[in-house]
């Protein structure tokens, strides 16, 4: 019945004898519609309605229904609190997504529900980047200077997360165990080296990455060092073991090898699992 209610709904194709140019816009053919009634979650669509007013009220049908607002808040409260959040909360955004329906910013609404309940506010570690969010991570924490985006598709891709790159329509895992595979996790430390270390250039440019440069000189000694770039990239301290070995670790640099030595630090806080955290 639904497939019925939509009908006619199309896009310009390549098809001159149907008066068509190939643009790739919307289009409605009202001869290809089916005109007669229909019968959808209990709601019976008369025949002969205006224009697309079938495929209209199946949408209105579906965009209130409770199973809607429930798997709707279920993917929002999985994504911002946990794999498996409590059921309160996302009873709660759901309640609000039904209330909201006609709002303009009605998903705003829902997402506010989430992030200022009590289940938000001790999330941290429940969830782990995924390799989008990591790579950028690193962008932002080093401060590189990025050209064109093409330049980092193929190292980034090796993550499992291309770009535009999913092939069923349901998008990417949104569940911790599929991204704590050994492949995509080394994937993620040789994108890190390649990063720091200035690995990638072609055509379209380099991307420039000078974490010498991005460290404060008063901020150089070991405990410094770990400390500035820890807050920097984790916004939060190492625990204290990682701490003091990467201390002891940067301690061993010369004059001539600091440089050296730092990348590597740095390198190691990107590829701790403080940092796959989120």
């Amino acid at each position: 019945e639904v497939a019925r209610c939509f009908t006619g709904w199309t896009f310009d194709m390549n098809a001159e004898w149907w008066g068509m140019t190939n643009t790739g816009a919307f289009a409605y053919k009202k001869d290809w519609h089916d005109r007669f009634n229909k019968f959808v979650l209990g709601q019976f669509l008369p025949a002969d309605q205006l224009d697309m007013q079938d495929g209209r009220d199946v949408l209105d049908l579906l965009a209130s229904h409770p199973g809607t607002a429930w798997h709707i808040a279920g993917k929002l409260c999985r994504r911002l609190i946990g794999d498996a959040p409590p059921r309160r909360i996302v009873a709660e955004a759901a309640a609000v997504f039904l209330a909201k329906r006609d709002a303009p910013d009605q998903i705003a609404q829902v997402v506010r529900a989430i992030v200022l309940s009590p289940e938000f506010a001790g999330t941290f570690g429940e969830k782990i980047k995924r390799p989008f969010e990591a790579a950028m991570g690193m962008l932002r924490a080093f401060n590189a200077d990025m050209p064109h985006p093409r330049l980092l598709f193929w190292a980034y891709d090796a993550m499992g997360q291309p770009i535009f790159g999913r092939r069923p329509p349901d998008g990417y895992a949104d569940k911790r165990a599929a991204w704590t595979n050994t492949i995509s996790l080394y994937f993620r430390w040789r994108f890190a080296v390649a990063l720091s270390e200035n690995w990638f250039n072609d055509d379209k440019g380099k991307i420039s990455v000078d974490l010498l440069r991005e460290t404060p000189e008063e901020r150089r000694a070991p405990e410094a060092a770990v400390d500035y770039w820890s807050q920097r990239i984790l916004m939060r301290s190492l625990p204290a073991a990682q701490r003091a070995a990467l201390i002891d670790y940067l301690g061993n640099a010369s004059d001539d090898t600091y440089w050296e030595y730092l990348t590597r630090m740095v390198q190691l806080i990107v590829m701790s699992p403080e940092f796959q955290l989120r």
